[in-house]
């Protein structure tokens, strides 16, 4: 795809609450996408709340594909976003993503042929490529009753579904330092062999201290453990808030496979270019 028209058409924007990774990403943006109109803003605020600022921002630049990123990702060449692009526009896209490794060197040695372009349910936040003439009048939800705002880019994309949009990913990677807010979780929890008293102390004191409000007049909530026992407060309440307020696909939607994650750097799984 020629530059120009990825110049002329598309805005890329971060909105994040903290300058940790601004050097290296403006050093990396300019690097490969020097003349692609960007905006950085850092202020304070959940994540839903600074993506909702960054999507009125990019309604008024009046350019018709929005790119939302974090801030701690980083392009390994600047065919990214023309890949994304081609992909969108080839397949009628609401919204592409890439694929992301937590792998520096695999990022940057990876012969894209090993991936492929697929449709997808959801797309993480670290790119989000969106044509605003399909979805731009669609919101963030500012009512995500998680702490950080976390959970709103799988409810944008909820949302997008919902008003008939399609999403996908291409078929190019990006690197992705993915430190985030959110727990890790290093394997399931293993509830047969867990302790028992242990649990069920864990159990009464989330739902103690659980606003009932929270509950969305649905006691079927489903709890989400961490490795450790503890109860994944976010997403527990956030996935509660999503199944309610998206009865119809949710299920559907959060029960993809992890599409978008490639961890491995070993050459009998990836060939890699010179």
């Amino acid at each position: 795809m020629d530059r120009e028209f990825i110049v002329n058409n598309l805005i890329a924007g971060v909105y994040t609450h903290n300058d940790k990774y601004f050097k290296k990403f403006t050093d990396n943006w300019t690097e490969n996408y020097v003349n692609v109109e960007l905006i950085y803003n850092i202020k304070k605020g959940k994540i839903n709340q600074n993506m909702e600022r960054l999507r009125h921002k990019f309604l008024q630049s009046n350019k018709r594909y929005w790119l939302f990123m974090d801030d701690d990702i980083l392009f390994p060449n600047n065919q990214v976003i023309e890949v994304a692009m081609e992909n969108m526009k080839r397949n009628d896209l609401a919204l592409c993503t890439v694929y992301q490794t937590t792998d520096y060197e695999l990022a940057h040695k990876v012969n894209p042929s090993n991936l492929s372009f697929e449709f997808i349910t959801w797309s993480a936040g670290y790119f989000m490529l969106v044509d605003s003439n399909q979805v731009g009048l669609l919101p963030f939800d500012l009512h995500l009753p998680t702490t950080l705002g976390s959970m709103s880019d799988i409810e944008y994309c909820m949302n997008i579904i919902v008003n008939d949009g399609l999403l996908g990913i291409a078929p190019t990677m990006i690197y992705h330092a993915d430190e985030g807010s959110s727990p890790k979780v290093n394997k399931p929890f293993d509830l047969k062999n867990a302790d028992q008293m242990e649990l069920n102390n864990n159990i009464n004191k989330f739902f103690k201290d659980l606003d009932p409000k929270l509950m969305q007049n649905n006691p079927q909530i489903e709890l989400v453990f961490l490795d450790n026992g503890k109860i994944d407060y976010n997403e527990t309440v956030g996935g509660h808030y999503l199944k309610h307020k998206y009865p119809d696909i949710y299920h559907e939607v959060v029960a993809r496979h992890h599409y978008n994650i490639v961890h491995t750097n070993k050459k009998d799984n990836f060939t890699f270019t010179k």
